[in-house]
């Protein structure tokens, strides 16, 4: 046998041996101490020894692997200097068979390293062993014989080691009162565990911006001591639900519901006194749970002000089964189920039940009854009500049922009633439900004790404000396209889509009642869009919207942007996106649109830009051009300089943005000004460039000219290409018009025609008496002579092409 330099490398070369020959070695009986360390250790199978005989009562069903078999082997340490070990079979025989290497828990360990990864895996609480060993199997580079049962025990071992000297309820108070959460605890005579109140959302941190609507609802098989689970959740502005608090009650009666939610009634008040708020500031306005008397008589008592709602879901569930249950007649097997959970809408009114002659069956019932449910006014609720009992005189037994169970709280489930109070269209305990789901996917199983629930719960929490946190910064960031219209200019980037969802359904309604005031005309406004949902109306929004034009011309535009007050706190995406950073006022500027290398700023109109102004400067246009046309003599009149801005408009000191405003507005004012006065020029050329003869003289002079517009150009012979190139060209440029379509050469394009046009410039060149542009915000840029052709009367080449002397229209005139 070879010699081994240590005793642990002489113990593993020998279960290298024994793992493929199935059978592995444990090692017993150290002797022959020297110094304190053995020099003799004895090694043996591990079915070795003999049979343990136990004198239980057997409740455990418990087997052994020991057989006696005979196999020894001794490692013994030489008295030499090197102090080598060396190897010695004594009893080489087996008296078993051989076995895979899975059977012995020996092949089974884990390393350190992996034993250090099962203890950082196993503190989620929603990994289960079994998912731990299949992250171990896909990182082990040899095959990994350890079990799903194997991976159990450790944990189960590591959560001792955890706990210390406490059990795992004492360590879930130490816990909770080392993680500051607000938690309270009621033990009964014997000081055994009975109700625990625990609060998940720390600080308040999302009631307090949605204190109004809460939900309860208890799920249960949650821990190995039977007690149920209320979850009591919130709703965030975006439709997603988050958990406030849990409580643990072994019943669910009216004693545990009532200390539970005072238990939170002093918990949110305590809040709102350490922020030196009212007491009621984090009260909720609507409460809504499942028809569970017990919950509904706590909630009255300990919330007086708040109004409670029962889950219409549930409420028409249990109309289906009792009409199904107690039908009269026949149409019993009528196959009507319930439909699934979700938010109340306008649109989920089905209009009053018609009750027609004909065959009555269960599902027609409750389809009366939702009739009665989603009834938008009491006087409607009462005619519905009464065309139910009238549609079913041979079912005595559901209406009995109806009138004694439901009709009394008819408060807290009707529309009639609901819409008035602010639960933002939730009627159910939908979110609850899904909640429920969502945390049993963090409990590992049913057995789970109270610490490992809590911890279950507070992952469940964090995930939630994650994913809160990140669709908040994605709505702020990316305004869907119905917050860019001039509606919304000042809730842009500022309130939830939901809420924007919302008030669009409101404004295509007033838009359409303002577009057609006899066919769509607005009712009555009852305010009660704005009590349900915290919102402007359609009323409120017709009056910042304005008609304008006449006929199939008509059409509706935005008086003035609707102001971020009319929102509730609740829609706003966070605190700090309130109207009140004054940077976030300014606003871009209009972007630029390049039409094949002409710039010209876009047409977008504000939302309060009216086109009549438009459409009188165009007319006053057409009559000067054709007095001009008329005219004996024909000057080429130049407009006088338009002031500069001062140095002081152009200034913009970044903290006094009405001052920015105002000299950004001056000084777009001015540049829209002198452009016009440019166009003005040219289109004066252009009616030169018409005459049959050339002018006798051209004299210049100075007066005031009015804005005009450009007149639609004259019909003629286009090609398809040269007609949409010139929809694709400023309008400044329509006045130049060919004199001859052969000559003007109309397939080769609007614009190479244009450039056939020369002017004759030996008298006074323009550039001087034209005004300067303002070039934004910098110095302003003069005007330059702009290149001139040769002496020549005014006219047209049909010669020339490209050439020095046949320059665009506006080069002949200026170039900036």
């Amino acid at each position: 046998m070879p010699l081994f330099p240590s005793l642990h490398d002489a113990v593993k070369a020998l279960e290298h041996h024994a793992r493929p020959q199935g059978y592995a070695v444990i090692k017993y009986k150290p002797s022959n101490y020297r110094g304190g360390k053995p020099r003799r250790m004895d090694i043996a199978c591990a079915c070795g020894g003999r049979k343990y005989h136990t004198i239980a009562t057997g409740l455990r069903k418990a087997g052994t692997r020991k057989t006696a078999c005979p196999f020894r082997v001794k490692v013994v340490q030489l008295d030499d200097d090197n102090g080598l070990w060396r190897v010695v079979v004594m009893r080489p025989d087996h008296n078993h068979d051989a076995y895979n290497p899975g059977a012995f828990p020996e092949y089974r360990r884990l390393s350190e390293a992996q034993v250090r990864q099962v203890e950082m895996l196993s503190a989620d609480a929603g990994i289960t062993a079994r998912q731990i060993l299949l992250a171990l199997r896909a990182q082990s580079p040899r095959r990994l014989l350890a079990t799903e049962q194997d991976i159990a025990n450790l944990c189960a071992r590591l959560h001792r080691l955890r706990l210390g000297a406490h059990t795992s309820t004492q360590a879930l108070v130490a816990r909770l009162d080392a993680e500051g959460t607000f938690h309270k605890e009621k033990l009964n005579a014997e000081d055994q565990f009975e109700y625990q109140f625990i609060g998940l959302d720390d600080g308040l941190k999302l009631v307090s911006r949605h204190p109004q609507l809460l939900m309860a609802d208890v799920t249960n098989n949650t821990n190995k001591y039977g007690l149920k689970l209320l979850e009591i959740n919130g709703l965030t502005s975006l439709g997603t639900v988050f958990p406030v608090a849990c409580c643990f009650v072994p019943r669910e009666d009216v004693p545990a519901f009532t200390w539970c939610f005072e238990q939170l009634k002093n918990w949110v008040t305590g809040e709102a006194r350490a922020r030196q708020l009212d007491d009621d500031a984090f009260i909720p306005h609507v409460i809504i749970t499942d028809y569970d008397a017990a919950a509904r008589a706590a909630l009255t008592t300990t919330f007086p002000d708040s109004q409670l709602q029962v889950c219409t879901w549930h409420i028409i569930k249990n109309v289906a089964t009792y009409a199904r249950r107690h039908w009269q007649g026949d149409g019993n097997d009528d196959p009507f189920e319930p439909e699934p959970q979700r938010r109340e809408t306008h649109s989920d009114d089905p209009g009053r039940w018609s009750g027609g002659p004909g065959e009555r069956s269960p599902g027609e019932f409750v389809t009366a009854f939702k009739s009665v449910l989603h009834a938008p006014t009491e006087e409607e609720f009462d005619d519905r009500w009464n065309a139910l009992i009238a549609g079913f005189p041979a079912q005595p037994r559901l209406i009995q049922y109806l009138e004694e169970t439901w009709l009394p709280v008819r408060k807290q489930w009707a529309r009639a009633w609901t819409r008035w109070y602010r639960n933002w269209g939730h009627t159910t305990t939908s979110p609850c439900e899904s909640l429920h789901a969502s945390s049993r996917s963090f409990i590992r199983n049913s057995q789970s004790n109270l610490l490992a629930v809590y911890h279950a719960l507070r992952l469940q929490r964090t995930t939630v404000q994650e994913h809160h946190d990140r669709a908040v910064e994605r709505e702020a960031i990316r305004p869907r396209a119905p917050s860019r219209l001039p509606l919304y200019n000042k809730v842009s980037e500022k309130a939830s889509y939901r809420s924007l969802e919302l008030v669009q359904k409101q404004a295509r309604a007033a838009t359409a009642s303002l577009l057609y005031p006899e066919e769509r005309a607005l009712p009555e406004c009852t305010n009660s869009f704005t009590s349900q949902y915290g919102l402007p109306c359609k009323h409120i929004i017709a009056s910042f919207l304005a008609v304008e034009g006449d006929g199939p011309n008509r059409r509706v535009t935005t008086k003035e942007a609707l102001p971020l007050a009319f929102w509730d706190n609740h829609w706003l995406l966070r605190d700090d996106l309130a109207d009140t950073d004054p940077y976030r006022r300014i606003r871009d500027p209009r972007v630029v649109a390049r039409r094949r290398g002409t710039i010209r700023v876009a047409t977008t109109s504000s939302p309060t830009t009216n086109n009549t102004s438009s459409r009188a400067s165009r007319s006053r246009s057409q009559q000067q051009q054709l007095q001009r046309s008329t005219a004996p003599r024909r000057r080429l009149i130049v407009p006088p300089e338009v002031p500069q801005a001062s140095q002081a408009s152009r200034s913009v000191p970044l903290p006094d943005l009405e001052s920015a405003g105002m000299a950004a507005q001056a000084t777009i004012t001015t540049i829209v000004k002198q452009l016009e006065t440019i166009q003005n020029c040219l289109g004066i050329c252009n009616a030169e460039l018409k005459s049959s003869r050339p002018p006798a003289d051209i004299t210049i002079e100075q007066s005031p000219i009015e804005p005009r517009s450009y007149r639609q150009p004259r019909s003629f012979p286009r090609s398809a290409r040269a007609t949409q190139e010139m929809r694709r060209l400023p309008s400044a440029f329509e006045e130049f018009e060919p004199t001859s379509a052969s000559q003007g050469g109309a397939r080769r394009g609007y614009r190479e025609r244009a450039r056939q046009f020369t002017l004759n410039t030996s008298s006074k060149p323009l550039s001087n008496a034209l005004p300067s542009i303002q070039g934004g915000f910098g110095q302003p840029q003069a005007l330059e002579p702009a290149n001139t052709v040769a002496e020549g009367a005014i006219g047209h080449s049909p010669s020339r092409r490209r050439g020095a002397g046949a320059l665009r229209p506006y080069e002949s005139v200026w170039e900036l």
